[in-house]
């Protein structure tokens, strides 16, 4: 039960750190250090980038990981389903080629008579 708890944060967090609002949220939050009012605060930012780097990386990783778990599984279904499409495409072309030497036997027959 935990380790899906787990997996749902990664997912949700992964999901989230991978669009273009958190990419300029941490550009602004990177940019602000230049403005005179907040460089009495560099430690503090510094602290904080490096903090997030640091739990963010793992997280990444893992929700990454989990995200390919997905797309695995769906590709693999998706294969199962077209190699069962084939069969029946296999059954229904093998029921084709009987019906048609049928149909050829019988017209050599109505032509013979």
């Amino acid at each position: 039960m935990f380790k899906k708890f787990n997996y749902k944060i990664a997912k949700i967090v992964t999901t989230k750190f991978q669009t273009m609002g958190m990419f300029y949220l941490f550009c602004i939050y990177g940019l602000l250090p230049l403005l005179k009012i907040f460089t009495p605060y560099m430690t503090q930012f510094l602290y904080w980038s490096n903090f997030i780097q640091l739990i963010s990386l793992p997280l990444l990783a893992v929700g990454q990981m989990i995200l390919n778990t997905s797309s695995e599984q769906r590709l693999q279904e998706t294969h199962d389903t077209v190699m069962e499409e084939l069969v029946v495409a296999k059954e229904e072309r093998e029921d084709l080629q009987l019906l048609m030497e049928q149909v050829k036997t019988l017209l050599k027959e109505h032509v013979e008579e």
